[in-house]
């Protein structure tokens, strides 16, 4: 009895396929190496972020609370007087 070989058709990776036609089609490129230093320091020492702090300004409501306080009373009287008189 004779043994048949069945050829299994190889199956190339996709992946390969499009590596291999990309490294015929593309030049390399060699980077200026100050441009990979700069990149590289940039990359692992990240400049450090300072925020500033808003000026405080807890203590000018109450003050302007007052000030439209007594510009509303004195608007108040003004008008009463000008109703009485």
């Amino acid at each position: 009895m004779a043994r048949i070989k069945k050829e299994i058709p190889t199956q190339v990776d996709p992946l390969l396929e499009i590596e291999e036609q990309l490294s015929h089609q593309l030049n390399p490129v060699q980077p200026d190496p100050e441009f990979v230093r700069r990149i590289h320091s940039k990359l692992t020492n990240p400049p450090s972020v300072l925020l500033e702090t808003r000026a405080d300004f807890t203590g000018i409501i109450p003050v302007l609370g007052v000030i439209a306080s007594g510009i509303i009373f004195l608007w108040i009287i003004n008008r009463i007087r000008v109703w009485l008189f």
